[in-house]
C-alpha cells in the first residue's frame, strides 16, 4: 500500500530556519515536505518508519557572531525547534524546490553580504534596501551538502550547511547504490565543477586525475603547501661544494693535493726564487699563482629541484584550469578564475624564493631521508602525492561538485543497461563507454563512438547499444530526434524460399531516461486515472514523437517508413510489483510504447521486457512483448 500524505501539509512560506545575531536576521522560507518524496514514503529507517537524519550545520565568527540563536524546522514536530550543536536535525530541504532566503541587518551601514560558491546561487540574493538582503534559492536537479555564507566586510561571520534530498529515490538506498554503480565503471563520471551543492571526498588512486579533481584538492592543501615553503624558507636544505680558484701564491690559505697536481700540469707557474719551497734538479722555485679549494653554501639539491618542478608543474595544471574555465559555460562566474588567478601568483611568489633562483632542472625523484622527514619538506612530498591523486565519493575532508541527478540517472540508466545485456549476451566490440576527461570534468561521450556491440549466443541475435546518438542524414526528414538510448536488434533470418540462413532483420528501441514521476496524489487527475505514481504523460507522448519521427527512407519510390519497434520511457520508482499493473507498462506490450521503473533495486520488469526481445517464439519469431514491428 502506498502511504498516504499528512491530511496538511505546510505551505511554501513556511520558516524552515530562523538565526537571530546582534548583527542581523536569517531566515529561509519554503515548503518543508516535499508532497512526492511523503507520497513514497522515501528517506526513512530500514523499517520504514522514522526519518533519517539530516547533515546540518551552523558556525558563527569568534568575537563576531558568537550569540547566535538557531530555530530549524522539523518534520517529526510540524513547527521549528530550537537547535543545538549536537542535535539532529530531519530532511527538511528538497531539490525541485524553490526557497526564500532574507537577511535584515541590525543596521544599514554593515556591509553584510551573502556568498556561495555557484554563481547563480550567489547572484540571487540581492539587496531590497538597505536593510534587506533576499532572494531565492533553487538547487534544481542537484542534491547533496550546501554551504551559505554570510560575510562582514568579506570576512565570513556565518556559515549554514543544509543538506538537499532528493524527491524521487530514496537517499541512503537508491542514490547510494546508483553512485556506487556509476562508480564502478568510471569512478569519476559524476564528477562535476562548482555545483549548487556538494559531497563530501576523500583522496583515493587514479591512472589520470580530472582538473575538477585537481581543483578540489588544489583547494583543500594550498594553505598548507604555503605554510610548508615559508618553513623551507627559513632553514633551506643546502650542501657544501668544493670551488677552486686560481690566486696569487701570497694570498691562497690553504691547498690540497690538487693545488700540486694543477703546478704539474701547468709548471710555467713556477718561477726562480732562492726562498722558495719547491726545489728541482738543484735550483728552488716558488709558484706565481695557485689553485686555491674553497667550500660554499648551495641550495642547488635535489630535494630542492624537487620543490621547483612540483610548484612549476601545480601552476601549469593551475593555467590548464584557467584556460577550461574561459572556453566554458562556468567562465561565466568571474569568482574561481579570480581566486585561481591569485594561488597563481602565490605560487610564483614561491618560485622566486632566494634558495629556489640557483636549483637546476630535475632529473629523478630522489625521496631522500629529507623529503621523508625534514621540516616543510615531508608536507610538500606528501602534498605533492595528494595533488597527483583522484577522490573518491567517501567521508572525507574535501568537497566535490557531482552532476545533477538527471545527468547521473541518464548515465546510470546507460551503464546500468549495458550490465544486463552483459549477463545475457557475449561483448563482440566495445567503442563504448568512452568517457571524455579533456574538460573540467568527465563525460560520456555521446552518439556513435559510444556504440557497444553484443551477440546473444543462445538465438544468435547480435545487439548494439548507443548513448544519445543523433538521427541525421537522409533519416531525418523532419527535424534531429536524439534519445537518450538506442538498442538496435538484429536477428538471423532464414532465406526466403530455402530455410537456410539468410540475412539479418532489423528492429530498434528507444529508451529514454527521464528523472522525473507523477506521484499520484490522492485526489489529482493522474490518481484517478492511473491510480498509482508513474511516468508522466508528456513523457510518454515524446515517446509517440520518437517512433513516428525517427524513419529511414527503404521504399523504392523514396518514401519512409517507421524505423522504431518500441519506445520506452525509464523512470525512478522502486514499487515494481505496484507498478506491474500500471497502465503504461501494459500500453508497452500492447503498442510498443510505455514505460517501466528503473532503480538500483528495481530492474525485474526490465530485465524481462528485455529478455522478451531476445528470445525467439516457437515460430522463431521474435517475442512480441517488446512491442509490435
Amino acid at each position: 500500500m502506498m502511504p498516504s500524505l499528512p491530511p496538511t501539509l505546510p505551505d511554501s512560506g513556511t520558516e524552515l530556519l530562523r538565526i537571530d545575531s546582534r548583527l542581523f536576521e536569517f531566515h529561509i522560507a519554503g515548503e518543508p515536505i516535499h508532497e512526492t518524496a511523503e507520497r513514497l514514503a522515501l528517506h526513512r529507517d530500514s523499517s520504514g518508519g522514522q526519518r533519517i537524519e539530516a547533515r546540518f550545520d551552523v558556525r558563527g565568527r569568534p568575537g563576531r557572531t558568537e550569540d547566535l540563536r538557531v530555530r530549524l524546522f522539523s518534520p517529526q514536530t510540524g513547527q521549528a525547534e530550537e537547535w543545538q550543536p549536537g542535535m539532529p536535525a530531519y530532511p527538511c530541504f528538497y531539490e525541485t524546490k524553490s526557497y526564500e532566503l532574507t537577511l535584515i541587518k541590525a543596521d544599514p551601514a554593515l556591509d553584510l553580504t551573502f556568498h556561495h560558491e555557484n554563481v547563480n546561487l550567489r547572484r540571487r540574493i540581492r539587496p531590497r534596501g538597505s536593510r534587506v538582503l533576499s532572494g531565492t534559492l533553487d538547487f534544481g536537479s542537484e542534491i547533496g551538502e550546501t554551504e551559505l555564507q554570510i560575510r562582514l566586510g568579506g570576512q565570513t561571520v556565518l556559515s549554514v550547511v543544509i543538506e538537499i534530498f532528493p524527491a524521487k529515490l530514496d537517499y541512503r538506498r537508491d542514490y547510494a547504490r546508483l553512485m556506487e554503480e556509476v562508480d564502478e565503471e568510471a569512478y569519476d563520471l559524476s564528477f562535476d565543477f562548482l555545483r549548487r551543492t556538494y559531497r563530501t571526498a576523500e583522496s583515493a588512486e587514479t591512472p589520470r586525475q580530472s582538473l575538477a579533481e585537481f581543483n578540489a584538492v588544489l583547494r583543500e592543501v594550498f594553505g598548507r603547501m604555503e605554510s610548508a615553503m615559508l618553513r623551507i624558507g627559513a632553514h633551506p636544505h643546502h650542501r657544501l661544494e668544493s670551488e677552486r680558484h686560481l690566486v696569487e701564491s701570497g694570498r691562497a690559505k690553504r691547498t690540497d693535493r690538487s693545488t700540486l697536481d694543477d703546478l704539474r700540469r701547468h709548471p710555467q707557474r713556477l718561477q726562480t726564487d732562492a726562498q722558495g719551497g719547491l726545489e728541482i734538479a738543484g735550483k728552488r722555485y716558488a709558484p706565481s699563482r695557485l689553485l686555491e679549494p674553497r667550500r660554499k653554501i648551495s641550495t642547488d639539491t635535489d630535494e630542492n629541484r624537487f620543490l621547483r618542478w612540483m610548484l612549476e608543474r601545480t601552476a601549469a595544471r593551475i593555467d590548464d584550469l584557467r584556460r577550461e574555465l574561459r572556453d566554458s559555460r562556468a567562465g561565466r562566474d568571474p569568482l574561481p578564475e579570480q581566486e585561481l588567478a591569485l594561488i597563481r601568483r602565490r605560487i610564483g611568489a614561491m618560485l622566486n624564493l632566494d634558495f629556489l633562483q640557483s636549483v637546476g632542472p630535475m632529473r629523478r625523484i630522489n625521496v631522500s631521508l629529507v623529503l621523508q622527514m625534514a621540516p616543510g619538506y615531508r608536507e610538500m612530498y606528501k602534498l605533492h602525492l595528494l595533488l597527483l591523486r583522484g577522490l573518491s565519493i567517501r567521508e572525507g575532508l574535501m568537497r566535490l561538485s557531482l552532476k545533477d541527478m538527471a545527468q547521473l540517472y541518464e548515465y546510470w540508466c546507460f551503464l546500468k543497461l549495458h550490465r544486463l545485456l552483459l549477463r545475457r549476451c557475449r561483448m563482440i566490440r566495445r567503442g563504448g563507454l568512452g568517457i571524455d576527461r579533456s574538460g573540467l570534468f568527465p563525460s560520456l561521450i555521446r552518439g556513435g563512438a559510444s556504440r557497444i556491440e553484443y551477440e546473444h549466443l543462445e538465438s544468435g541475435a547480435r545487439l548494439s547499444l548507443l548513448y544519445n546518438p543523433s538521427m541525421l542524414g537522409r533519416s531525418r526528414p523532419t527535424t534531429e530526434q536524439k534519445p537518450d538510448l538506442l538498442l538496435t536488434l538484429r536477428r538471423p533470418e532464414p532465406e526466403r524460399g530455402s530455410g537456410g540462413p539468410g540475412g539479418y532483420g532489423e528492429r530498434r528501441f528507444v529508451l529514454d531516461a527521464k528523472y522525473r514521476l507523477d506521484p499520484a496524489v490522492p485526489g489529482s487527475r493522474y490518481d484517478s486515472l492511473y491510480g498509482a505514481p508513474g511516468p508522466l504523460e508528456e513523457d510518454i507522448n515524446v515517446m509517440h514523437r520518437y517512433r513516428d519521427a525517427i524513419v529511414r527512407r527503404s521504399r523504392p519510390d523514396g518514401g519512409y517508413e517507421r524505423s522504431i519497434s518500441s519506445a520506452c520511457v525509464l523512470f525512478p520508482y522502486a514499487n515494481e510489483t505496484e507498478y506491474a499493473e500500471h497502465h503504461f507498462c501494459r500500453s508497452l506490450e500492447k503498442v510498443g510504447v510505455g514505460a517501466l521503473p528503473f532503480l538500483p533495486g528495481a530492474t525485474r520488469l526490465a530485465e524481462k521486457w528485455l529478455d522478451a526481445l531476445l528470445m525467439p517464439d516457437e515460430d522463431g519469431e521474435g517475442n512480441k512483448e517488446g512491442g509490435s514491428r
